[in-house]
């Protein structure tokens, strides 16, 4: 959105929590896009911070790495000399991210595997929505794009091609699937109607993970989930 739309990319919390009158007040923490809340430890030797979650219609947020859900002023703990601790992160459910793994740069020398996952939090009515820009980041033709919706509803989530001028975005695989908030056990899931066994659910984390097989990111696909039948 920030290349195709002029949406900013790093904002303040007042920026999407506007009428928020304590989000008007933090200047130690910023979103990346509306859905990625980055919370930066900054006083030295400090290893522990406290973070504000803000509140909204619908709203939930997720640990990024455990997935549990948090909300209004949380502490949190991350010794950046320790290799396993990363900057806190949450993310705000309602949203869809695709990602790569983080061993693949996304340059165009160093991007040859081209597969993504797709990361799905789930808000308070059971949605999300998200999408993917895709280019070949040398072109001076800003038409030679690609872009692709996903929507998530209770049950099922579709995936869409908005835009198609880019041609290897043909060789785009989705190779993993992971949804947060699942809050019912899931004993059925299909793929454009065929039903799959590659998925696992966990109950205690309410995360259902999907593991497609080959899903081109060009075609409309459909994935639903069922309860499991006692």
């Amino acid at each position: 959105n920030s290349y195709n739309q002029g949406g900013t990319v790093a904002r303040p919390l007042w920026h999407e929590f506007p009428t928020d009158e304590q989000a008007l007040g933090v200047d130690n923490q910023f979103l990346l896009g509306p859905a990625v809340l980055i919370s930066p430890i900054l006083e030295e030797g400090a290893i522990r911070r406290t973070v504000y979650l803000p509140p909204g219609e619908d709203t939930i947020w997720y640990d990024a790495i455990t997935g549990e859900k948090k909300s209004g002023l949380i502490e949190v703990e991350s010794d950046l000399q320790n290799p396993s601790h990363t900057t806190p992160l949450h993310i705000r459910g309602g949203y869809i991210l695709p990602i790569q793994d983080p061993e693949t740069k996304n340059t165009v020398q160093q991007r040859a595997t081209r597969a993504l996952s797709l990361l799905v939090y789930l808000d308070s009515k059971s949605e999300a929505r998200g999408n993917l820009y895709l280019d070949d980041g040398e072109s001076d033709n800003f038409n030679l794009y690609s872009q692709f919706d996903f929507q998530a509803a209770p049950g099922v989530m579709e995936l869409e091609t908005v835009m198609n001028n880019y041609d290897d975005a043909q060789n785009w695989r989705i190779d993993f699937i992971r949804i947060n908030g699942v809050q019912d056990p899931v004993g059925k899931v299909e793929i454009n109607g065929e039903a799959t066994n590659l998925f696992n659910y966990y109950p205690d984390m309410q995360i259902l993970d999907i593991l497609p097989q080959n899903l081109a990111i060009t075609e409309a696909s459909i994935i639903t989930w069922q309860p499991d039948q006692p």
